[in-house]
């Protein structure tokens, strides 16, 4: 959901060097390909920041944040995917949802809406350095919204934990809109290659996912 610079109502209290504060803690800046910005609220309020942003590049590049546990989604559509992960007590992060009591956030939502058009779609979640919960992932990727043709789209996971990187491709469509895989988090005398993706995306696994708000 996407709320005009108006109705802001003075949550942002200050901008320092292209991030914005809020009283709620500091908020993404995102470029996109239609040279806005928006700003996502913990409580998954989308702000429209355009006034406020001078103009970006479509080659501009997203700082997304990083630490024990990042996943990563990229597409090159102007549909609208989303990225969800749920945590080993099955605690999930997501755009209607980006912070959990793990410490899992998600920094960067694309495309929300289809209103906002990022040049390059990313979408990122992470659990920062130290606060990583050993256990058992599962990763979803789900295609909310066509923005444009309903043909299949392509898309690309990369996963890095304890150091460890590895990236996986997958399709959703219109007849298959959303793939769900594990992952896992090694406990201390675990290897961190223990915790890679499998060798391919499962293609007859759906995702259950919580009620939109």
């Amino acid at each position: 959901m996407s709320v005009p610079i108006s109705s802001l109502s003075g949550a942002v209290s200050g901008i320092l060097s292209g991030v914005f504060i809020s009283s709620a803690g500091a908020l993404a800046q995102v470029p996109n390909a239609d040279l806005a910005c928006y700003l996502h609220t913990p409580d998954g309020v989308q702000f429209d920041l355009s006034a406020l942003c001078g103009g970006f590049s479509e080659s501009a590049e997203v700082i997304l944040q990083t630490g024990d546990v990042q996943v990563t989604l990229r597409w090159d559509t102007a549909d609208d995917l989303d990225l969800y992960v749920q945590d080993p007590a099955g605690d999930e992060v997501y755009f209607g949802n980006t912070s959990i009591p793990s410490g899992g956030l998600l920094d960067v939502d694309a495309n929300a809406g289809c209103a906002a058009r990022m040049a390059a779609p990313v979408e990122n979640i992470f659990w920062p350095t130290g606060e990583g919960v050993p256990g058992d992932y599962i990763v979803t990727v789900d295609l909310f919204s066509h923005c444009g043709p309903e043909t299949p789209i392509n898309f690309t996971i990369t996963t890095l934990v304890k150091g460890v990187t590895t990236s996986q491709s997958g399709t959703v469509s219109a007849t298959q809109s959303s793939l769900s895989f594990p992952f896992s988090f090694p406990t201390d005398d675990a290897t961190a290659a223990d915790a890679t993706l499998p060798t391919e995306l499962p293609t007859d696994t759906a995702s259950t996912l919580p009620a939109l708000p």
